[in-house]
């Protein structure tokens, strides 16, 4: 009896793209302070959501910021620090 094995190793497995960021995690991929981050939003330049009580960053505005929209996809440092456990 012949068995067929799929190598999932080989087949690139992607996550969902996130909507948005913590601060801390946008800080910490941008390499930017949290406060400058707030003065990018003030700006205009970044687009927040509140929440409850905590202000998540707008993924999309994130990337055009660090000018990587048009990848739709951050270094890979910048993903590592964005991961979240």
């Amino acid at each position: 009896m012949t068995s067929t094995r799929t190598d999932t190793s080989a087949k690139a497995t992607r996550e969902p793209e996130r909507l948005t960021y913590t601060l801390a995690a946008a800080a910490a991929a941008s390499g930017l302070s949290i406060a400058t981050l707030r003065r990018h939003e003030k700006a205009g330049r970044l687009s927040f959501h509140k929440v409850g009580g905590r202000t998540l960053v707008n993924a999309t505005s994130l990337r055009a910021l660090l000018g990587t929209d048009g990848d739709r996809s951050l270094s890979p440092a910048q993903n590592n620090a964005l991961h979240i456990p």
